[in-house]
């Protein structure tokens, strides 16, 4: 049986996966853990305990795609859009969301052929922006389907 490994680091790992010592990255205050390639022909445990000592690196990198996309998408002289609102609002049909909701299949079968994170990050990104465009972000309460 496999258990729950923190690291003095910070980073957190199933303990079926077997790092011996390593040499942990940080950056910024943020540990990404042990320099290691993870074998893309293994499944990886997902406890509430690697969920939650990996939440933050996910989110880190997930800022980076949104950072960086609001700069090679940026629009001189729109304060309040940026390309993706005027794809969306030309070609996302009567919600607006249809070319997101596309756009997020086109890395979903991407994955599926080739498993390459970089593909779930963008996934995640637009699921955020997707998340912002229909308003979430101003509720004042969110569908969230964790009450018991």
């Amino acid at each position: 049986m496999s258990q729950f490994i923190m690291c003095s680091c910070g980073y957190g790992w199933d303990s079926s996966v077997s790092f011996g010592t390593h040499e942990c990255r940080i950056v910024g205050g943020i540990s990404y853990g042990p320099i290691v390639d993870s074998d893309p022909a293994q499944v990886y445990g997902t406890t509430v305990e690697v969920k939650r000592a990996n939440f933050d690196k996910f989110a880190n990198l997930i800022s980076d795609q949104f950072n960086h996309g609001g700069a090679k998408y940026k629009l001189l002289g729109f304060d309040d859009r940026e390309a993706t609102d005027v794809i969306s609002s030309v070609f996302g049909g009567e919600s607006q969301f249809d070319w997101i909701l596309g756009t997020m299949m086109k890395y979903l079968f991407r994955f599926k052929n080739f498993q390459r994170e970089k593909d779930l990050l963008k996934i995640a990104t637009y699921c955020y922006i997707l998340w912002l465009k229909q308003g979430n972000h101003i509720k004042g309460s969110h569908d969230t389907d964790t009450t018991k």
